[in-house]
Formats: structure tokens, C-alpha cells, sequence
């Protein structure tokens, strides 16, 4: 499985139309500081600008060298289908993140967003991601009751979180 997500379009979108949506749903579920930026083809970076990394900072934050936290958004076209398209990486900050554009825009557009990998579809309205409204939120509120060890687990999980978004 790939690990993507994806949000098939209820009518075909231009280039423009899709970077205008996914930019407001941006400012509607996430920090005022995240940018998104036009890339190559139909593709954008949800970034947050100032969070690069280098060397062992990088490895150990789950980042690319030098690159900052972000993730990929794409609109991709298979035949007479649309889609809006999430790789999922190995940042769980990031993908935490992600989840909450996914999400949003399911809203907006009233579909479900398909998982790849488990071939789930969460429907609009879904607030798994959203939910919480910061990252520690998100991961203490999927435990019961916390533990010493939860909160731990949760404290050291904060490595891929840049300072000042915890």
C-alpha cells in the first residue's frame, strides 16, 4: 500500500479552484503560521516556514535535511475521476496535521476521505484529527485514563513537534 489519503472531488477542480480551497481550509483547522505554497504540476507544500532542520536535528525531528515541516498535497486526475491526494509520511506531527486538512476538506467538499492502507473511508463530519487542538491534546486524549508511562510515552513523542506548537 502506498499510505496515501484521498478526497475524490464531487466536481473537477482547476488548478486554481483546488489551491484556493485547500489554502482556506488550511486557515480554517491549523495555525495561522502554516503557508501553503504552489509546487511543481498540481501541487502544493502545507508548510511551516522557520522549522528546518539539519544534520542529527533533522534525523531526529523525522525531517528531510534542511527541509522544514510540511507535507505534500497534490490533485490528481485518473481518467474522468478527481482527486485531492495525501502521501503520508513518517512524521507523526505532520501527519497529525494533514489529518486535519484531510478532514476539513471532506468537509467542505461533503465527502469521505479514503485510506489506502486500510481501504477505510471516514466520512464528512469525521473528527479524529480535529478533535484536539494541539498535537498533546491529540495523543493524551487516546488514552482512558493517563497513566505516568502514557504521559511519557506522549512527552517523547514530542520530538517531531517544533518549539512554540506543542
Amino acid at each position: 500500500m502506498a499510505n496515501y489519503g484521498y478526497i475524490t472531488t464531487p466536481r473537477r477542480l482547476t488548478e486554481q479552484e483546488a489551491e484556493a480551497l485547500i489554502t482556506t481550509a488550511v486557515g480554517a483547522c491549523l495555525d495561522p503560521r502554516w503557508v501553503v505554497q504552489a509546487w511543481d504540476g498540481p501541487r502544493w507544500f502545507v508548510f511551516l516556514p522557520g522549522t528546518e532542520k539539519t544534520g542529527r536535528a533533522a534525523v531526529d525531528a523525522v525531517l528531510a535535511d534542511g527541509d522544514p515541516v510540511g507535507f505534500m498535497v497534490s490533485l490528481w486526475t485518473d481518467g474522468d475521476v478527481q482527486h485531492i491526494a495525501f502521501p503520508h509520511g513518517p512524521n507523526r506531527f505532520e501527519r497529525w496535521a494533514q489529518g486535519r486538512l484531510e478532514e476539513q476538506l471532506a468537509d467542505e467538499l461533503g465527502v469521505g476521505v479514503l485510506y489506502d492502507a486500510t481501504d477505510e473511508i471516514k466520512p464528512p463530519g469525521t473528527c479524529w484529527y480535529r478533535a484536539d487542538t494541539t498535537y498533546r491534546e491529540h495523543m493524551e486524549h487516546r488514552f482512558a485514563k493517563l497513566s505516568d508511562d502514557d504521559k511519557a510515552y506522549i512527552d517523547r513523542q514530542m520530538y517531531c513537534v517544533p518549539e512554540g506548537h506543542r
